[in-house]
């Protein structure tokens, strides 16, 4: 139920933004439309109940994700972007409260690729050159993943491979250095129409795994 309630709020954040252009709250984009991103940063897959990360993020390479991706944005700040993605995540279990198979350990690399639309605005604006040098923006999108996953030898081998659709939506904020170049950080909530991203789904908890990071980003300016 929260996880529904969160993303109808996302979505209610985007018709609002949208209303606010045309009153003049929002500025209009620059006339370089086209760009490219690169993201990374910590990652973590929430998956079954009692579930913990193998190691903590970026410490020694588990729990995290990289993407690439191509944005399209329009004059109505509306856009698009195709991402691919690419992500390392694990976890374990010790307590067998919530399942009766044992013990539980898991590394899933997951890579996949989505289609999103966003709507982005304008925070503030260089009296020198007249930058807009604060960007933040919203999305929602569809995409599909697979996930393959390896277990510990001790632990009980669950379901190896996975492909199911994703829902992502969030946010994220960039500051602008010059007109080609931003830099900025961003939300990424991935729910997932499956129980078995980390090769698990104990019939006790029986809830859909969610993906989530919070990355740096990287952004060029193309056209």
């Amino acid at each position: 139920m929260k996880r529904i309630v969160f993303i109808c709020f996302q979505i209610f954040l985007l018709f609002q933004f949208c209303f606010a252009q045309p009153n003049g709250l929002i500025g209009k984009r620059t006339s370089k439309n086209e760009s490219i991103e690169f993201t990374i940063g910590p990652g973590y897959c929430f998956g079954d109940q009692f579930m913990l990360p193998t190691k903590m993020p970026f410490a020694l390479g588990d729990n995290w994700d990289m993407s690439l991706g191509y944005r399209r944005m329009y004059s109505t700040n509306f856009g698009y972007k195709v991402t691919l993605q690419y992500g390392s995540y694990g976890g374990y279990d010790e307590s067998t409260r919530c399942h009766d198979v044992g013990y539980l350990c898991f590394n899933s690399d997951v890579t996949s690729a989505s289609l999103r639309g966003e709507y982005s605005y304008n925070l503030g604006q260089s009296s020198y050159d007249h930058l807009n040098l604060l960007s933040f923006y919203t999305f929602l999108g569809l995409g599909i993943l697979n996930s393959n996953v390896t277990f510990a030898p001790s632990a009980y081998q669950g379901k190896s491979n996975t492909v199911a659709g994703t829902l992502p939506f969030g946010g994220g904020l960039k500051y602008h250095l010059n007109e080609n170049l931003s830099l900025g950080t961003e939300f990424n909530y991935q729910y997932v129409f499956s129980d078995y991203v980390d090769g698990y789904s104990p019939a006790v908890v029986g809830n859909n795994d969610v993906l989530l990071g919070l990355s740096f980003t990287f952004e060029y300016q193309l056209f």
